[in-house]
């Protein structure tokens, strides 16, 4: 049986330093958002949007790592193709949907929200992640087609 070995120098890129930024604050907003769902209040629309959007990029995001992380060559193959680039495209787009449709829900007018800090601390975490999509969208794409 094989040793794992572990990508260190993925670790060390931006790439990877990107990665490890964008899991912290997904487990942030994601921990978030997931408590709010276990304390009895309503739930509107814009908060399982919310839940749905950045559940499914945190899960997604950590396959990679972990991909990258255990796997010297998935690291140095699957930037060069166009998942990449397409990944983190989609992800910025539906993770900022995601943090202004939140936003917008919890400054309506006639709503009084006793979890106000939380859910809008958790937007404010998904849009620094929003940024850090764009900036891997970017270097996704900076690196498609590279041999």
């Amino acid at each position: 049986m094989m040793g794992v070995v572990i990508n260190v120098e993925y670790l060390r890129s931006w790439n990877g330093i990107f990665k490890i930024i964008q899991l912290v604050l997904g487990t942030i907003y994601v921990g978030i958002i997931g408590h709010e769902f276990n304390n009895g209040y309503i739930i509107y629309p814009a908060e399982v949007y919310f839940l749905v959007a950045t559940c499914t990029f945190y899960i997604g995001t950590f396959i990679l790592f972990i991909g990258y992380l255990m796997s010297p060559s998935a690291a140095s193959i699957i930037p060069k193709t166009i998942y990449e680039f397409l990944y983190h495209s989609v992800a910025s787009i539906l993770l900022l949907a995601a943090s202004i449709a939140l936003m917008v829900q919890i400054h309506k007018q006639g709503i009084i929200l006793l979890n106000y800090n939380a859910l809008l601390a958790a937007s404010i975490c998904s849009l620094l992640n929003t940024i850090l999509y764009i900036c891997n969208a970017v270097i996704g794409f900076g690196t498609y087609g590279d041999d």
